[in-house]
């Protein structure tokens, strides 16, 4: 008897170990009623999103029923965004700092998952991101300077991965890193043509792109490396557009591969709105490319962005205030207008409101302008909670079902948070303003209402 009562012991305890049970105990330092959230994937396309109650001394317990690991979980606090590694079944201690602004390397486990969470804490924060990446290498004078940087911080993220000892990340996470060391490869010429204003020759490059073939990838891994690289490069501040679209035309021996290339770059600079040298680079792509389909993607979004241009009307959108109440953007007319289009789930977009916040107080009594922040949600019910809770001081408004539609359509915002200025006439200043976090913002306001 007592052999089969230990037997079903053994089962019920062999079952909750396999149930998923998972517990996050952390503490926030710096806590001040933030909204606090895990933000996962999920296999319909969209997100799933785990809140935390978090006391008033930063402390909080999080227990979840996973079905699977997160071995990629954001981790939100306001806006902050840490990345850890979350396995099913485990029990985590973790403190996440956020009284230092921009790091969100700042916080650390302890015990289980800890050289898990170190790697992330670096990977993420030293090599995943190309902007922040390339900002603390600086721009290296050559190439073989620069990807002597880029192989050292590789070979740094391979030995705090190889140090967890953990071959189920190991597995997910090494052709993650392979794939960004050669990504940033490809990055180089168009860092150097931004510097320097016209391409420059670098025999090293020039051998790189001879001997190196982006074969070795899967296909969709050589469009995610490359379409990284053409957002990368479109967002560049002073990139001459038509030698960057011949860089990207002659990066291959193949012409597919270039075809691609230089499609997604012209994709990406005009979904940004810009239009500066755009019907040079425009004739350039129509007379390069040799994929009918590509062209014709491009000569949507092409003519859709020309009639974007600064100096055009700003096309209509239809929203509702918090009441309920329709609102038409043309009705707003009559003041110079800084535009946040932005969601309650967007990481990036909580980042920027307390710079909006700062911007709608510098400029309270002045008449000329106004500030007005446009949401995307389509969970009105979330909106209205965070609008609630924070009283922005200046105008909110949420789209409707038809305005969601004339957005994509009209304004091809393909990212979030977007900054549009119009003057006082409806007229479009800039369609991809500078953010408000911007050192360049006050100056950007200050010409649009002298």
């Amino acid at each position: 008897m007592k052999k089969i009562l230990f037997s079903i012991l053994a089962l019920a305890a062999l079952t909750a170990c396999q149930s998923g049970k998972t517990t996050v105990n952390g503490k926030i330092l710096g806590y001040a009623g933030e909204y606090t959230e895990f933000f996962i994937a999920n296999d319909q396309g969209g997100f799933d999103e785990y809140p935390a109650e978090v006391a008033e001394d930063g402390t909080f317990t999080l227990k979840l029923d996973m079905k699977e690991d997160w071995l990629d979980a954001p981790f939100f606090v306001d806006k902050f965004m840490f990345r850890t590694c979350i396995e099913r079944g485990k029990t985590y201690n973790a403190t996440f700092d956020i009284t230092v602004p921009e790091r969100e390397d700042e916080f650390h486990f302890t015990g289980e998952g800890e050289a898990e969470n170190e790697f992330c804490r670096f990977y993420f924060n030293h090599f995943f991101g190309a902007w922040q990446f390339i900002d603390e290498i600086g721009t290296p004078t050559g190439f073989r300077d620069y990807t002597t940087i880029v192989n050292a911080q590789a070979d740094r993220c391979r030995e705090l991965l190889k140090a967890t000892g953990n071959q189920k990340v190991i597995d997910y996470y090494t052709p993650l890193i392979d794939n960004k060391q050669k990504e940033y490869s490809y990055y180089y010429p168009f860092i150097a043509l931004a510097r320097d204003g016209q391409v420059t020759e670098d025999v090293d490059y020039t051998a790189f792109v001879a001997t190196n073939s982006p074969d070795a990838m899967q296909l969709e891994d050589q469009q995610s490396v490359f379409n990284a690289v053409a957002a990368y490069a479109a967002g560049l501040k002073n990139l001459p557009l038509v030698p960057a679209v011949e860089l990207a035309g002659s990066t291959f021996q193949d012409a597919s591969r270039n075809n691609f290339f230089m499609t997604s770059l012209l994709q990406n600079y005009l979904s940004l709105g810009n239009t500066k040298d755009a019907k040079e680079a425009y004739a350039l792509y129509t007379a390069r490319c040799q994929d009918p389909q590509y062209i014709g993607q491009i000569a949507d979004l092409y003519e859709a962005t020309v009639t974007l241009a600064p100096g055009s009307e700003a096309p209509e959108i239809e929203m509702e205030d918090p009441s309920g109440a329709k609102v038409l953007l043309s009705s707003l007319r009559g003041q110079v207008l800084y535009i946040d289009f932005w969601a309650t789930w967007c990481g990036p977009c909580q980042g920027e409101i307390p710079h909006m916040a700062k911007l709608a107080e510098k400029y309270a009594g002045n008449k000329k302008i106004r500030f007005v922040s446009i949401s995307l949600d389509e969970d009105k019910e979330a909106w209205k909670k965070q609008i609630d809770e924070e009283k922005p001081a200046w105008a909110q408004y949420v789209l409707t079902e038809k305005g969601q539609e004339d957005v994509a359509q009209r304004y091809k915002i393909s990212a979030i948070p977007r900054f549009i200025l119009l003057d006082k006439d409806g007229k479009i200043l800039a369609l991809n303003a500078e953010r408000p976090s911007s050192a360049g913002v006050t100056e950007l306001i200050e010409n649009a209402i002298e």
